[in-house]
């Protein structure tokens, strides 16, 4: 007997990873921020530190919502 095609499941699976991808994409345009930032530390070689942080926000009352 042969074996139930997992192509279907597949293609479903696919196509929510791609929404749930730009929902992200959306939510992260809209509350987040990408920075980048050079400090000043004597410890390493270059005497400077290169932070980047990626950030995403919400105020309190988006808790509730």
């Amino acid at each position: 007997m042969a074996q139930p095609s997992k192509k279907a499941a597949s293609a479903d699976n696919q196509q929510e990873r791609l929404r749930m991808g730009w929902w992200i994409s959306g939510f992260t345009d809209g509350e987040g921020c990408f920075s980048v930032s050079v400090i000043r530390n004597s410890t390493t070689k270059s005497g400077k530190q290169i932070f980047p942080e990626f950030v995403i926000t919400q105020s309190a009352k988006s808790l509730f919502a």
